[in-house]
């Protein structure tokens, strides 16, 4: 993205909450974000629960939570692109530093996963932002939808589960695959990034 009032013009509709400026930010940044965060990405423990796509919508929906709120100001994409890879970086680095007591083993052992852990990376809980959310919402099946909505609202993977007569991590992985379908139906997403 060229450096001038094109960009300001941008950064002005992003902090007016428009969701068409929020899709022309991440077509422009989201290769480069994914890119770095693959880089970093490396603890087997928590890519067993997360990717890439669900970092940098974590990323996504601070930076857009914080642009909205008038705390930050950026008159250049090289810092706004520097801004986005620092986010990335700290959300990396509370992810490891987050993971359950029963999860924390050496690297490269086996160690239990509960689906209903409540890890952060959980696909329903790592799409906060609520432009991105309504984007990949709109995009999911009825019963993906229900799904979404409902572990959302705070029910649990095995509650879940019970209910539809599922496993849990059969129902999160049904969800993450969807999302992320979804996602690169909008162009969220790319092959490249895995």
């Amino acid at each position: 993205m060229p450096p001038g009032d094109a960009f300001h013009v941008l950064v002005e509709r992003l902090t007016a909450g428009d969701a068409a400026a929020a899709e022309e930010l991440v077509v422009a940044f989201e290769p480069d974000i994914r890119r770095f965060i693959h880089f970093r990405l490396t603890d087997p423990r928590v890519r067993e629960v997360c990717d890439t796509l669900d970092v940098f919508q974590s990323v996504l929906g601070k930076f857009l939570g914080r642009l909205r709120a008038g705390t930050l100001r950026f008159d250049h994409p090289a810092k706004l692109r520097g801004y986005l890879r620092d986010l990335a970086e700290y959300k990396i680095r509370d992810l490891v530093a987050d993971l359950p007591k029963e999860q924390q083993f050496p690297e490269g052992s086996a160690g239990p996963y509960d689906p209903a852990g409540g890890s952060s990376c959980d696909p329903g809980k790592i799409v906060e932002n609520a432009d991105v959310l309504a984007l990949v919402r709109r995009r999911l099946a009825a019963d993906e939808r229900y799904l979404f909505d409902q572990y959302r609202l705070g029910r649990s993977w095995p509650e879940l589960a019970a209910e539809l007569g599922k496993k849990p991590d059969a129902l999160r992985k049904q969800l993450a695959y969807a999302i992320d379908k979804a996602s690169r139906a909008l162009g969220l997403r790319d092959d490249a990034d895995e």
